[in-house]
């Protein structure tokens, strides 16, 4: 076939299918558009609505934080201590030394920096290109995990 003759193929079969482009689109998350308080036949609910009230000091939720600003899950002195142990700096099994700094930066010896979150022991290493997921040792002393730059297990050991 020639360019001249597959160009209005093209149109054509873009004409047919343009309504069910809109439904693949990559990246649409859905939402509501339009009210939401009517009924089926397209009444709106009785009365005005309150706006939401902001919760007094008093009353508002509190966050749990140590000092190297992560955040801990309850009042265990276990989960804080093994959030707080990672601390330091750590010699991976790939042979690359990483510090995890107390204000949540990590600098490694191949001059990668990031940011690292701790959960209950849960290790989030968040570099520029990837996530790494380590679990901290009940010694305090080690960690085991998945880098998520190869997807390979590694081992760490305190310094």
């Amino acid at each position: 076939m020639s360019g001249v003759s597959i160009k209005p193929l093209l149109a054509i079969l873009l004409f047919f299918a343009g309504g069910s482009l809109a439904l693949g689109q990559a990246g649409s998350t859905g939402g509501t558009i339009g009210k939401t308080d009517k009924s089926v036949g397209g009444e709106s609910a009785a009365g005005p609505q309150a706006p939401a009230r902001p919760h007094p000091k008093s009353e508002r939720p509190t966050e749990k934080r140590n000092r190297t600003n992560v955040q801990l899950p309850g009042d265990s002195a276990t989960e804080s201590s093994l959030c707080k142990a990672l601390v330091g700096t750590w010699t991976f099994s790939n042979g690359i030394g990483v510090v995890f700094k107390a204000g949540g930066d990590l600098s490694a010896t191949n001059a990668d920096v990031g940011k690292w979150t701790c959960n209950s022991g849960m290790v989030a290493a968040h570099w520029r290109r990837w996530t790494d997921h380590y679990v901290v040792s009940s010694d305090r002393a080690h960690l085991s995990g998945n880098s998520g730059l190869f997807n390979a297990a590694l081992t760490a050991t305190k310094n």
